[in-house]
Protein backbone atom coordinates (compact mmCIF):
# COMPACT_ATOMS: atom_id res chain seq x y z
CA UNK A 1 0.00 0.00 0.00
CA UNK A 2 1.49 3.31 -0.42
CA UNK A 3 2.51 6.00 1.93
CA UNK A 4 -0.06 8.42 2.01
CA UNK A 5 0.51 11.91 3.04
CA UNK A 6 -2.12 14.84 3.26
CA UNK A 7 -0.83 18.24 3.49
CA UNK A 8 -3.18 20.97 4.97
CA UNK A 9 -4.10 24.53 6.37
CA UNK A 10 -6.02 25.46 9.32
CA UNK A 11 -9.75 26.10 8.42
CA UNK A 12 -9.54 24.26 5.15
CA UNK A 13 -12.90 22.69 4.58
CA UNK A 14 -11.41 20.36 1.78
CA UNK A 15 -8.70 19.81 3.17
CA UNK A 16 -11.07 18.56 6.28
CA UNK A 17 -13.56 16.50 3.96
CA UNK A 18 -10.46 14.44 2.56
CA UNK A 19 -9.26 13.57 6.28
CA UNK A 20 -12.79 12.61 6.70
CA UNK A 21 -12.76 10.29 3.07
CA UNK A 22 -9.47 8.66 3.74
CA UNK A 23 -10.45 8.16 7.72
CA UNK A 24 -13.77 6.49 6.23
CA UNK A 25 -12.03 4.38 3.69
CA UNK A 26 -9.62 2.71 6.32
CA UNK A 27 -6.32 4.52 4.41
CA UNK A 28 -3.75 5.23 7.22
CA UNK A 29 -2.04 8.98 6.18
CA UNK A 30 0.03 11.31 8.02
CA UNK A 31 -0.74 14.83 7.86
CA UNK A 32 1.44 18.44 7.21
CA UNK A 33 -0.06 20.91 8.49
CA UNK A 34 1.42 23.70 6.22
CA UNK A 35 1.25 26.79 8.21
CA UNK A 36 3.69 25.23 10.60
CA UNK A 37 6.08 23.83 8.20
CA UNK A 38 7.78 25.92 5.72
CA UNK A 39 10.16 23.57 4.21
CA UNK A 40 6.92 21.60 3.08
CA UNK A 41 5.02 24.29 1.70
CA UNK A 42 8.16 25.60 -0.44
CA UNK A 43 8.29 21.76 -1.45
CA UNK A 44 4.67 22.14 -2.81
CA UNK A 45 5.21 25.31 -4.21
CA UNK A 46 8.00 24.16 -6.38
CA UNK A 47 6.08 21.39 -7.54
CA UNK A 48 3.16 24.21 -8.99
CA UNK A 49 0.59 23.84 -5.76
CA UNK A 50 -0.62 26.65 -5.17
CA UNK A 51 -4.02 25.35 -3.31
CA UNK A 52 -4.73 22.48 -0.42
CA UNK A 53 -5.09 20.10 0.53
CA UNK A 54 -1.99 18.11 -1.53
CA UNK A 55 -2.30 14.15 -1.18
CA UNK A 56 0.75 12.53 -2.42
CA UNK A 57 1.14 9.35 -2.42
CA UNK A 58 4.10 6.71 -3.75
CA UNK A 59 2.62 6.68 -7.22
CA UNK A 60 0.45 9.69 -7.29
CA UNK A 61 0.12 13.33 -6.56
CA UNK A 62 -3.35 15.96 -6.35
CA UNK A 63 -4.70 19.20 -5.27
CA UNK A 64 -7.88 19.55 -3.92
CA UNK A 65 -10.81 16.98 -2.12
CA UNK A 66 -10.84 14.42 -4.78
CA UNK A 67 -12.92 11.45 -3.28
CA UNK A 68 -12.22 9.77 -6.81
CA UNK A 69 -8.82 9.33 -6.18
CA UNK A 70 -8.86 8.06 -2.53
CA UNK A 71 -11.55 5.74 -3.91
CA UNK A 72 -8.62 4.15 -6.21
CA UNK A 73 -6.61 4.47 -3.12
CA UNK A 74 -9.09 2.37 -0.94
CA UNK A 75 -9.85 -0.04 -3.71
CA UNK A 76 -5.71 -0.55 -4.18
CA UNK A 77 -5.36 -1.10 -0.56
CA UNK A 78 -8.62 -3.58 -0.31
CA UNK A 79 -7.37 -5.57 -3.58
CA UNK A 80 -4.14 -5.91 -1.66
CA UNK A 81 -5.74 -7.16 1.37
CA UNK A 82 -8.59 -9.51 -0.88
CA UNK A 83 -11.56 -7.72 0.00
CA UNK A 84 -14.24 -6.41 -1.82
CA UNK A 85 -14.00 -2.49 -2.85
CA UNK A 86 -15.71 0.04 -1.28
CA UNK A 87 -17.64 2.47 -2.63
CA UNK A 88 -13.05 19.04 -5.83
CA UNK A 89 -12.05 21.85 -5.02
CA UNK A 90 -9.56 23.78 -3.02
CA UNK A 91 -8.31 27.05 -1.44
CA UNK A 92 -5.19 28.77 -1.80
CA UNK A 93 -1.52 28.15 0.32
CA UNK A 94 0.60 30.66 -1.49
CA UNK A 95 -0.32 33.14 0.84
CA UNK A 96 0.80 30.72 3.93
CA UNK A 97 4.12 32.08 5.71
Amino acid sequence: MDAVTLYTIPGCVQCNASTRALEKAGIEYATVDLSKNPRALKMLLTMGYQQAPVIITDTDHWTGFRPDKIELLADRKNSELGLASGAGTAIGIEGIQ
